[in-house]
């Protein structure tokens, strides 16, 4: 019989199911729900602040019960942010995890704990209590933090900003050195986080991908066509094969290619093909912008779940395209195919297979 285990999740930042309007579980939503179903006590740390929708969802801390063994406890802070790379969102997440460090005084001690990077300040943080607490802290690498900001400068600029950014890069190497062990959604982001992991020769790692409760997002029947009232709801022709990407609109995917991709099968006339991308972010109003004169080129917003499984279920090709840093996070599930759709996509693939 396993014995029944005291958890702590700390990441912030995912939305919340039955709290978030419309949200389904993600990552840590669904690990916690899980633990929680088979006999362990969970205690999941994320904040008051909603990030998609750069909003407080609550102005105090919130302890909340969501299921037997599952607690949900939103830590509370000021100043919130309004865009992804903004001085205000560094600000906002070192006083986050100074809030944790505050709390985890008066909790009940954890077995192991669990923690994500990102976001650094929290994870760095939670390695310190595992550290204070004597438990044992895997660090789960979600993004190459603070790597991705280098992608949105110019190359040149790249060792300026590196040296901006040196104490986010030893924060981030500490934490992932002083770690008990490593996971991370892709092979890429392993061997990144392996790679990153300060005074330490080997950690024990492996390799979890992303993915989705099919139980509340599979369409009825897979192999149905779309519903009509989503082509129409978006104005996607009928029989169109659909191309799909979901996701933020910020700095994690190049969705400058995808819009090129568009118009370049846009000039080549080939009507037979949508591209549906759904999300929002800082980059809507520049994919607004993008998409305008191209009829081909679908911006949904966000979907709620069934809208999501629906679109991703009947698509031909889910794209993943992300920017030239050590990134490589695939769809969980979004077509029965991935392969690129022109010859800009394919040059996009071949690079990252390099």
């Amino acid at each position: 019989m396993v014995p029944t285990l005291n958890v702590w999740i700390v990441h912030a930042g995912e939305p919340i199911a039955g709290i978030d309007p419309g949200a389904r579980d993600h990552r840590y939503g669904l690990l916690s729900r899980e633990l929680a179903r088979r006999g362990h006590q969970v205690v999941w740390w994320n904040s008051t602040f909603q990030h998609l929708a750069r909003r407080h969802r609550f102005h105090t801390d919130k302890r909340i019960e969501v299921s037997r063994g599952l607690v949900l406890q939103l830590l509370h802070c000021q100043p919130g942010y309004r865009r992804n790379v903004a001085l205000s969102r560094w600000f906002h997440h070192r006083a986050l995890a100074a809030r944790f460090t505050s709390l985890v005084a008066g909790a009940a001690r954890p077995d192991v704990i669990v923690a994500s990077v990102p976001t650094p300040e929290l994870c760095e943080a939670a390695v310190g209590a595992g550290r204070a607490l004597g438990v044992p802290v895997v660090v789960d690498v979600q993004d190459p933090w603070p790597d991705i900001y280098l992608s949105v400068v110019p190359p040149i600029a790249r060792p300026a900003v590196r040296g901006l950014l040196a104490r986010e890069f030893r924060r981030v190497a500490g934490a992932l050195g002083a770690a008990s062990g490593l996971t991370a959604v892709s092979d890429t982001y392993l061997r990144w986080g392996a790679s990153r992991a300060e005074g330490r020769a080997a950690l024990p790692a492996e390799v979890f991908p992303l993915g989705y409760d099919p139980d509340v997002s599979d369409p009825p029947d897979e192999g149905a066509r779309p519903p009509i009232a989503f082509r129409t709801r978006f104005g996607i022709p009928d029989g169109a094969r659909l191309v799909a990407f979901s996701g933020s609109f910020g700095q994690s995917y190049d969705l400058d290619t995808i819009a090129a991709c568009a118009a370049e099968m846009r000039r080549a006339g080939r009507s037979d093909i949508q591209f549906v991308i759904a999300g929002d972010g800082d980059r809507m109003e520049r994919m607004r912008r993008r998409s305008d004169g191209l009829p081909n080129l679908t911006l949904t917003g966000w979907l709620d779940q069934r809208s999501l499984a629906e679109l991703m279920a009947h698509a031909t090709v889910g794209l993943c395209r992300t920017p030239g840093t050590p990134r490589s996070r695939c769809p969980t599930r979004p077509s029965s195919t991935w392969r690129p759709a022109c010859r800009r996509c394919r040059r996009s693939a071949a690079s990252s297979r390099r």
